[in-house]
């Protein structure tokens, strides 16, 4: 497969860059940033030359890719992690579409300004990235999927396919592959990617992407409950690292978070804020905006501070 960083599907153009910085107000933070509309200025024109990671090949499994050596195959793992909490307690952003068919959801992650962060149950540094999709029925059971990459205080980090029972609160449908020996540090330079989607096996996929380490994992697994026809939504954000934990960020923080979605069909996106998760932040959202939106993509762009 060819190693080649290939440039991103989404094309931001001028106009977009600077609408980012008349986004719409939503939750005017306490002691936000007096210079968080330059700081997103300055966010929208680097994203706008960013390129994605290469995507495994079709049924490729877990392992890890750099430019180096391409995809190289390692075994899929179940480890006893704590699970991302599906109890419909905290809204996240993201975006809603008319289709029941979309077949990528990525949330990227970024800081303009950076302190500190610890997760107020497992400890410094302990964090998630979730790609969330749409709760939805099969047979009268609640299903939803995450994507994530579960980064603890120490020790060896996850990317996982969580295929949830919501219904009989059954976390136990999970495939992961190690990050390690890599820890992420977050940091102002911070900058990394989930990116959950349906590859051409009808696999389940979420590859984890560090732009810092210029290195990505993959997890994968058969799509048990049929998300292919019926996923409509997906949110995000970084959050607490498992079991409804929150992750606590010190003053001040400026976050950027991208959430993009994908479809083989035509559809219409609108922003919305939905239930997917109890993990948690204390970061409060100030600014959101579409961007580089065409009949099959778009790109919802958040900034939150505290």
């Amino acid at each position: 497969m060819e190693n080649k960083i290939k440039t991103t599907t989404i094309t931001v153009g001028l106009f977009a860059i600077f609408m980012l910085i008349s986004s719409t107000t939503l939750l005017p933070a306490m002691g936000a940033s007096a210079n968080a509309s330059n700081n997103a200025e300055k966010e929208a024109i680097k994203h706008a030359s960013h390129k994605k990671f290469p995507h495994p090949p079709d049924g490729f499994g877990c392992g890890k890719w750099t430019n180096e050596t391409g995809w190289i195959q390692s075994p899929c793992v179940s480890p006893d992690l704590p699970h991302p909490t599906e109890g419909n307690l905290y809204d996240l952003y993201g975006q809603s579409t008319n289709v029941n068919n979309l077949s990528e959801g990525t949330v990227e992650v970024s800081f303009a300004t950076f302190t500190s962060e610890t997760d107020d149950t497992w400890g410094s540094g302990a964090f998630s990235i979730q790609a969330n999709t749409n709760q939805y029925q099969v047979s009268g059971v609640t299903y939803e999927t995450q994507f994530d990459e579960e980064n603890p205080s120490s020790g060896t980090g996850y990317d996982c396919v969580w295929q949830i029972n919501v219904s009989g609160q059954d976390y136990s449908d999970k495939y992961c592959s190690a990050t390690s020996p890599q820890q992420q540090t977050l940091s102002s330079s911070y900058d990394s990617y989930v990116d959950g989607y349906i590859d051409g096996s009808g696999n389940l996929v979420s590859e984890f992407c560090s732009y810092q380490q210029s290195t990505c994992w993959s997890a994968s697994h058969t799509d048990d409950h049929n998300l292919s026809t019926h996923w409509s939504k997906t949110n995000g954000n970084i959050l607490g690292y498992g079991n409804s934990s929150n992750a606590d960020f010190t003053s001040p923080t400026d976050e950027y978070t991208y959430v993009t979605v994908f479809s083989s069909s035509t559809y219409t996106p609108s922003t919305l804020s939905f239930h997917s998760t109890d993990e948690t932040n204390n970061l409060s959202y100030i600014s959101e905006s579409q961007t580089g939106c065409s009949s099959n993509n778009c790109q919802l762009f958040t900034e939150s501070t505290n």
